[in-house]
Formats: structure tokens, sequence, C-alpha cells
């Protein structure tokens, strides 16, 4: 894709953002019925490329520090070996199970990633105390060696700050 071929001459890139990005493997959305019809739309049969696709260059993005995106695939597709110190990014599902899923999958990443993560701000549209006390947990536990936080933002947003 021209994503690839534009990441894998980067070598000074040091601030990343994208803002979509698109995964294939996931299993369709739900469909309302055609307003005009009344029947059931089947699922797009528009193809995207894969997390797995995006199979950058070993060296490419050897300055990169800072990865802001909108998906924790792209973290998935883009962390490992590369210097990071900040990520920002966010939950794409709501449902426990999913967010469970995608924290192994961003803890997975950060740790096959360079450096040590300074900043990591992972947002998330349906906040409950559980969840969050489940990420911080996964992250200490999982990643005690690639974190060295001086900010974890957004994981405490469910907790008014008279609960401390």
């Amino acid at each position: 894709t021209d994503l690839v071929s534009f990441l894998n001459v980067q070598d000074r890139l040091n601030d990343l953002y994208l803002a979509d990005y698109a995964v294939t493997n996931r299993p369709p959305e739900p469909t309302a019925p055609d307003e005009l019809t009344g029947e059931e739309e089947g699922p797009s049969s528009e193809s995207t490329s894969p997390a797995s696709a995006l199979s950058l260059s070993p060296d490419t993005l050897s300055a990169l520090s800072t990865l802001e995106c909108s998906f924790i695939d792209a973290v998935a597709a883009i962390a490992p070996r590369r210097p990071l110190k900040r990520v920002k990014t966010c939950f794409s599902c709501e449902d426990t199970p999913g967010k469970t899923a995608e924290l192994q999958q961003l803890c997975t990443s950060l740790h096959a990633s360079a450096m040590r993560v300074r900043s990591l701000d992972l947002a998330d549209a349906a906040y409950t105390e559980d969840f969050s006390l489940t990420v911080l947990g996964t992250l200490v536990s999982r990643l005690p060696e690639q974190l060295s936080l001086n900010a974890c933002s957004s994981l405490l947003s469910a907790y008014s700050p008279l609960d401390f």
C-alpha cells in the first residue's frame, strides 16, 4: 500500500499520527435492514489490509518516538522494534472481552518495542472502574521492564478525585 511504501523510506520520522487504520480479520459488523427493501444488507465486500499485512522493513522508522493512532491494531503493527517513548491510542471494542483481547495485543506489541514507554495515553469510550483496574494491573504485570511511565492518562478517568 501507499502507507507502507511511505513508511518504509522514513528513517528520520520521530512523530507519527494515524487517524484511521483498517483491518479485515475482524468479524463483520451487524447491519441494519435496508430502509427501502427491509432486507438485511450483507457484509461489505470491500477488502482492507490486515494488520499483519503492514510489513514494514525492520530498519524503518528507527527514530520513531511518538505514535498516536486511533486503533490498537496500528500500534501492534508499528511498535515492534521501534524506539517508542510515547504511545497514544484507544480501545475500539466496547465489550470487556474485546477490550481484554486488545489490551493483550497492546502489551505484546509494547513488549517488542525497542525502548521503554514513558507516556501511555489509552482512551476508552466505555470506561468502567473494574476494567480500568484490569488495565493497570495488566500493564504492571505484563510489562514491568518495558514501562517506565512518567505519565499514564485516561486510565483513571472513571474515578473521581474523592474516591482516593
